[in-house]
């Protein structure tokens, strides 16, 4: 196992001394944007998701009438539009925030250490924004930015924590749409007036706690991918400051 070197200060094309830009502070805002967003989010979904479970049991059981039962669920859509918004606005600021993140770490990397990697500064920015390919792209990116921020050359090709944020991630999305596309809509059938369920309530009832299930399932497989994101972010930066820093 070799250390990277950091004695010499390479040169831009141009014959400029290479610069260290600092990503500790902004590493702390990024992490700080993705905790507090995926929180509120999983928060507010499975909220909306148990309650709406909820309710349901309830009408079953006599307790909620139909009419109420409608109120509650138009109420509660929206109550969710303005949650979405305000989701929409906080996690597209915490994924500016870490996509500056990514790019000055990056450049950083370029600059300083001989780990090659396998897409252009641009690309791995963008790359998050491409259909399909963002199921990869993000990953290899990240990859080679822990590898090339490592004071310790190992040759390893895979970093965990990449690997367990990853992987939490797209097993996440593949839970959710195992659960779309294997839960039954329920159809109820009501006697004249909605008097009373006639038909169906069994099946709704199952129907709505398979998804509450597997929308809680996806929320801590999301939760720990999180956790991987932040501490991976904590870990390049440190790593960084270390071996590129003017102190090192």
């Amino acid at each position: 196992m070799q250390p990277h070197s950091s004695a010499a200060l390479p040169s831009d094309p141009g014959g400029r001394l290479a610069e260290f830009r600092p990503v500790g502070r902004l590493g702390q805002v990024a992490s700080a944007g993705i905790v507090v967003m995926t929180v509120l989010v999983l928060i507010s979904d499975l909220t909306a998701t148990w309650s709406d479970y909820g309710r349901l049991v309830d009408h079953v059981a006599g307790k909620l009438s139909l009419e109420a039962f409608r109120d509650a669920e138009f109420e509660r859509l929206m109550g969710q539009s303005a949650t979405n918004a305000f989701a929409l606005f906080g996690v597209t600021v915490a994924g500016v925030v870490f996509l500056v993140w990514l790019r000055r770490t990056r450049l950083n990397a370029d600059q300083f250490s001989p780990v090659r990697h396998r897409y252009s500064p641009t690309m791995a920015v963008g790359g998050w924004f491409i259909p399909v390919v963002n199921w990869w792209l993000p990953a290899i990116v990240m990859n080679d930015l822990a590898r090339a921020s490592d004071p310790v050359d190992t040759g390893r090709r895979h970093d965990t924590l990449v690997v367990a944020w990853w992987g939490t991630m797209v097993l996440s999305s593949v839970v959710r749409t195992i659960g779309v596309i294997a839960i039954p809509r329920p159809v109820v059938t009501y006697a004249p007036g909605g008097s009373g369920i006639v038909d169906g309530a069994e099946e709704a009832m199952s129907a709505y706690l398979s998804v509450a299930l597997v929308n809680t399932a996806s929320a801590v497989l999301i939760l720990a991918g999180a956790a991987f994101i932040v501490l991976l972010v904590k870990r390049i930066g440190a790593q960084q400051t270390q071996l590129f820093g003017p102190a090192a």
